[in-house]
């Protein structure tokens, strides 16, 4: 480089216009980031003359070059000085304000350290330079909005102002230490056992649910979905928004059933599941849902819960932005991990459709979004809901399985889902039986299973060993059709009374179903309607197959049979407003 800079080099003139006057005032000290030698031999003050020779011109071309490398290599070394600024601004941000309280106190722990302040002057350009270093230039402001995507935390908004006034008090006011002394991370933050930990962040427990919805899988059914699934996981995500697959069914397609049976086949690939109950909204709230990832994700990975023990915790709970704490506690941790084996898996969402609450928003759903395209490329994800718009919008994957009736596989195990069924049929009718069961059910295994149970029922049979064909001719054509059915029989007309009694109760679990509430107990129930002991006990014998009583609280059977009695257009005159039992829930 200096023989090529000599001082008998001569140029044209309008090469001296080109070249930024930031070129001619460069201090390599001013820099912490550019102190390499070839930088700092580069960058001086080049003494040029002219001349016309052509050896000349390539020099000045081969310098010029080499100028131009070192600007984009100085820009590149600026810009991810900038995010890891940026990165750790939350950091540092917290921790000043943390410690705002405790100055004073660590300062008493120091006075044995033998520490001068400092000039006067010096202390003025330290303070100048920390306020720099907080402060934002249009430039900086476009990089980090490319490296930070979420909503602005609101802890940081609300402290971000502050951060530079803290900083100016902790440099000119009067000390007895300095305040450049690093201080030991154990005075920050100390590890947390397990009982602090599982307080800290409680897990959800959806392990009943996997194991109920696994234990419903048919034998023989879903073979080839399982096998497009073991595919997937093998193939490590590769392809362009691969690393989503979802699962796409109306209601009784058996999402849920599948999603349970994944969980259980591919246990060795799964960091975390979550199942979504429609009428259990409060247990999937995006927060409680992030905290329940990461208490998962830290039971099975070790160098995961290591990366937490960095993090003030504390602090970050207390962020009231989900977006947020899900990349300080998440994302983040988990893209500081190397790729191995070990972090190579899925994460499984069943159900989130079932996650909508009255006022039509879905919090999970764009939650679940915002994580996907931003954890490790290692980590997969299997949702699983019934298609919507919204949902389409969100998850633009690539890889689907499609559960209705335009799938042949899917047809095809609907099939052995009728065996019990075509057996109430002679022999040489079964083949015609299955085909119009085909027909009507679309292969939903919701219908299939009440149309199992309406065909084995003594009642039907009498006195014979087989069903004539012109059984299954009177049969509902769909879902909507067996809930107008059953709701016709035991409200219908001549049954007047007890639907005057029953649809107040309805009500209550419906309101308490369609939003973040409770379930509704018998003990609500008996306390708030004034039932009598008939009345009481013909309110029950009524909520056989549609209600079911438990001792968590009074449940609808099916979320099928809720998104039913909410639209008024398919229960008719058997609607429940959701927002008429608010009241008894108040």
């Amino acid at each position: 480089m200096r023989s090529q800079c000599d001082t008998s080099m001569s140029l044209p003139s309008e090469v001296d216009d080109a070249i930024d006057d930031s070129f001619y005032s460069y201090n390599p000290a001013i820099d912490d980031c550019v102190q390499s030698g070839t930088v700092r031999r580069s960058y001086r003050k080049i003494k040029l003359e002219r001349t016309e020779s052509e050896s000349t011109k390539n020099q000045f071309e081969a310098v010029r070059n080499e100028i131009q490398d070192m600007r984009n290599e100085i820009q590149s070394v600026r810009q991810e000085l900038l995010e890891a600024i940026q990165s750790t601004r939350y950091d540092l941000v917290k921790e000043i304000i943390a410690l705002q309280g405790k100055v004073t106190g660590i300062g008493n722990g120091l006075t044995k350290i033998d520490v001068k302040s400092s000039p006067t002057g010096t202390n003025e350009n330290h303070t100048t330079a920390n306020k720099t270093a907080f402060s934002e230039s249009a430039e900086d402001d476009e990089i980090i909005s490319r490296f930070i995507t979420p909503e602005r935390s609101t802890i940081v908004a609300d402290c971000s102002y502050k951060s530079g006034f803290v900083t100016e008090r902790l440099n000119t006011k009067d000390s007895s230490f300095s305040t450049s002394v690093p201080l030991d991370e154990s005075q920050l933050s100390k590890p947390l056992d397990k009982d602090e930990f599982d307080e800290m962040f409680p897990c959800i427990d959806c392990f009943s649910d996997l194991k109920s919805n696994a234990l419903k899988l048919a034998r023989g059914t879903r073979v080839w979905a399982l096998d497009r699934v073991k595919e997937w996981i093998e193939s490590n995500f590769k392809s362009e928004n691969d690393h989503i697959l979802t699962i796409i069914g109306e209601g009784g397609s058996g999402k849920s059933t599948l999603a349970g049976y994944i969980c259980q086949k591919f246990d060795a690939k799964l960091h975390a599941y979550h199942f979504c109950q429609f009428d259990r909204k409060s247990r999937s709230s995006s927060r409680d849902v992030v905290l329940s990832l990461v208490s998962q994700f830290a039971s099975k990975n070790p160098l995961y819960k290591r990366q937490l023990t960095c993090l003030n915790l504390r602090y970050i709970l207390k962020e009231s932005n989900p977006l947020v704490m899900a990349n300080k506690l998440l994302i983040e941790p988990l893209r500081a991990i190397p790729v191995s084996n070990s972090t190579r898996g899925f994460v499984l969402f069943d159900g989130i459709d079932q996650c909508l609450v009255e006022n039509e928003s879905n919090d999970l759903l764009d939650l679940i979004s915002h994580i996907t395209q931003r954890f490790p490329s290692c980590i997969g994800f299997v949702v699983t809901s019934k298609a919507s718009p919204a949902f389409d919008a969100k998850f633009k994957s690539k890889s689907i399985i499609h559960l209705h009736e335009r799938n042949g596989k899917f047809m095809n195990d609907s099939r052995i889902l009728m065996e019990n069924s075509i057996l109430n049929f002679e022999p040489k009718h079964t083949n015609e039986a299955c085909d119009i069961l085909m027909r009507k059910s679309g292969g939903n295994g919701l219908y299939l299973q009440f149309t199992e149970r309406a065909l084995s029922h003594p009642i039907l049979h009498g006195e014979r060993t087989f069903l004539s064909l012109d059984v299954l001719d009177e049969l509902p054509d769909s879902v909507d059709d067996i809930f107008f059915t059953i709701f016709e029989d035991k409200f219908g007309q001549g049954h007047q009374r007890v639907w005057k009694n029953v649809k107040p109760i309805l009500e209550a679990i419906v309101a308490a179903a369609a939003g973040s509430h409770p379930l509704v107990g018998e003990r609500q129930i008996k306390q708030r309607f004034q039932l009598g002991k008939e009345e009481w006990r013909m309110m029950k014998r009524s909520f056989t197959d549609i209600i079911c009583c438990g001792t968590e609280g009074y449940r609808i059977i099916t979320s099928s049979l809720f998104a039913w009695l909410i639209v008024e257009n398919r229960s008719q005159h058997f609607y429940i407003d959701p927002k008429a039992g608010i009241k008894f829930l108040l």
